[in-house]
């Protein structure tokens, strides 16, 4: 499991603008093409999980992988277990490892240990990853050093990123920027959006924003409203808007605290009024 991203710290709040009104809602017949998509993929889901309960029933472990992943995306953990498990034990890697995230999350670290070191050590780079993360936690940095770095060797590229957040907290800044560069090179945002943060902390503004750039454009929420603060530190009053409204768009308070606060404090509450319950989901 990855750690949160870091973001860069915020300069103060830039004049701001009020955001256009919000699309038309979809037209009727849109709707109705939606539900039927809807309806049509359950009814494949349907299907596959009955041809997978009967090859799973026959021993097939691949199929009772997919049957436990299937049950696991409705909800319906235990039974998920379950087929994990007779899975698992038919040497299943990713049944091991799937079965290692069920019980952690169900509060049980050692078994999920147990069964996250059987699929790490047949090449699983998700379960190494998972095994560096838990002895992190623990303080066991030696240890999770090695599994991340495991991770990486299987293709894992969260155990990079991972690998980077450990010499980060231990002050091995320059390994740390390598591991980070690793990462993201391979295309993970949020190791693209550290990397950024750390060239931008080291006064490389014009190094940072190719990063935030490409894990914005990837997803990243932080990326978006680290690049808002990059342009706001240059005065770009409009630029730095556009990129805080995307993040608050998908959800970030501190993006939308910087949207909002420029408007109230001008006392234009007329204009933020409405902006403010779209964004809550409320009517205007």
């Amino acid at each position: 499991p990855s750690c949160p991203d870091r973001a860069a710290p915020s300069p103060p709040a830039p004049r701001a603008r009020p955001r256009s009104p919000a699309p038309a809602p979809p037209a009727a017949g849109e709707n109705q093409g939606k539900e039927q998509g809807k309806a049509r993929a359950e009814e494949l889901t349907r299907e596959a999980e009955q041809w997978y309960r009967q090859a799973a029933a026959r021993g097939h472990r691949g199929a009772a992988l997919q049957l436990g992943a299937l049950l696991e995306r409705r909800g319906k953990l235990k039974e998920a277990g379950r087929w994990y498990l007779s899975s698992a034990r038919e040497g299943e890697t990713r049944a091991a490892c799937a079965l290692g995230f069920l019980l952690r999350d169900a509060g049980d670290e050692e078994n999920a240990a147990v069964w996250w070191l059987k699929a790490a050590q047949n090449g699983d780079g998700n379960a190494a990853n998972a095994l560096g993360a838990l002895h992190a936690e623990r303080g066991e940095h030696q240890t999770a050093e090695r599994w991340y770095r495991s991770a990486m060797d299987a293709g894992d590229h969260n155990g990079a990123y991972n690998l980077a957040l450990l010499c980060a907290a231990q002050g091995r800044t320059a390994q740390a920027e390598q591991w980070y560069r690793r990462a993201a090179y391979a295309g993970h945002r949020e190791a693209s959006n550290a990397l950024a943060v750390m060239l931008l902390q080291a006064g490389d503004a014009a190094g940072a924003e190719p990063w935030f750039s490409k894990a914005a454009e990837t997803g990243s929420v932080d990326a978006a409203f680290n690049l808002g603060i990059l342009h706001a530190g240059r005065g770009d009053e409009d630029g730095a808007l556009r990129w805080y409204e995307r993040a608050a768009s998908a959800g970030h308070a501190e993006a939308a605290l910087q949207v909002f606060l420029p408007l109230l404090r001008e006392g234009d509450e007329r204009s933020a009024g409405p902006i403010a319950a779209r964004r809550a989901g409320a009517a205007p």
